[in-house]
């Protein structure tokens, strides 16, 4: 063997030892068990799905929704019975829902759906995060900004490229090797703060009331983080009209973070990402996207863009929530 094909070989090898040591300490996706996940999603159907859920819960939607609340009629939804080749299976049942429609203290419409293969207190805390989902959606994207300023804006769960979401609670995403002790510790704590939640709001005296949220103090109330994502609507300009149009909405994204400040009284919790075309073409200045992260009212700059504000939010709530 020659020299150069010596050389080569072994330059190979130290780049495949390389790799496998980079991968090591690379940011890592929390562990998924798409069946396990799946059979708990279904697993207490069976003890609510025959029930009649108006006239068993009458007085506690009224503490959540208020006196003015209007009830739907029953719809019945039928699950078919579903099998994999990875040997999962789950029976066919059926199970009934009802739409609730109620006003907030401010007049603002809003519709959750009632369930009953779901316990109360579980659908509260749905029914609190798609509230805030509408809320912010209407004020703070379809009423803030002018028409066609965004792509396919999304007022519901399905996400379409320009929407707001919601999470209460705590949760972080990836994490390196060595970070892994720490990761689990907080995931054990993000579950145990849910589930005294969820035992809290089964007491009428603790349930929700979502007819009366008061948005001034909500941020204090429970470790809500509230996420924009910003498509662009401008995949077809270019220069000085891209550019123009680009400026003008990055002013008025820090408007409506000071605003939002102003109205929590600086307590809120924004993750806020803008791209143009959903990421499709670079902005005016040549970034993929901007990114703002309000912590408590205040903007930080976490190193990792990624997973560094979960964890910051975490330790901010430390010996509060968890």
């Amino acid at each position: 063997m020659n020299r150069k094909k010596t050389v080569y070989i072994g330059a190979l090898i130290l780049l495949a030892i390389l790799a496998v040591l980079v991968m090591g300490s690379k940011r890592q996706k929390p562990e998924y068990d798409a069946g396990n996940d799946r059979k708990q999603n279904t697993g207490h159907d069976k003890e609510y799905r025959t029930e009649d859920y108006p006239e068993r819960y009458k007085n506690q939607l009224q503490i959540i929704f208020g006196e003015n609340y209007i009830i739907g009629e029953k719809e019945t939804i039928i699950v078919e019975e579903e099998d994999c080749d990875c040997g999962y299976h789950t029976d066919g049942y059926e199970y009934d829902q009802w739409n609730i429609s109620y006003q907030d203290q401010d007049g603002q419409n809003f519709t959750q759906i009632l369930n009953n293969r779901m316990s109360l207190e579980s659908q509260q805390l749905s029914w609190l995060n798609n509230h805030l989902r509408q809320y912010y959606t209407q004020k703070y994207l379809i009423d803030f900004f002018e028409d066609g300023t965004f792509e396919r804006v999304s007022t519901g769960e399905d996400l379409g490229r320009t929407y707001c979401s919601v999470r209460i609670g705590s949760t972080v995403g990836g994490y390196t090797s060595d970070e892994k002790e720490e990761y689990d510790r907080i995931q054990k704590a993000g579950r145990e703060y849910k589930e005294q939640l969820l035992r809290q709001l089964q007491d009428e005296e603790k349930m929700l009331h979502l007819s009366e949220v008061d948005y001034e103090d909500i941020f204090n109330c429970f470790p809500v983080k509230i996420g924009f994502h910003l498509s662009l609507d401008d995949g077809e300009l270019t220069g000085t009209e891209k550019e123009e149009f680009e400026k003008a909405v990055e002013k008025r994204v820090l408007e409506m973070i000071q605003s939002l400040k102003q109205e929590t009284n600086d307590t809120c919790n924004l993750r806020i990402q803008v791209c143009s075309a959903n990421g499709h073409c670079d902005l005016y200045d040549g970034a993929r996207d901007w990114r703002y992260f309000i912590l408590q009212g205040e903007r930080i700059y976490p190193e990792d863009l990624f997973d560094g504000f979960e964890w910051q939010l975490f330790y901010t709530y430390e010996g509060i929530y968890w």
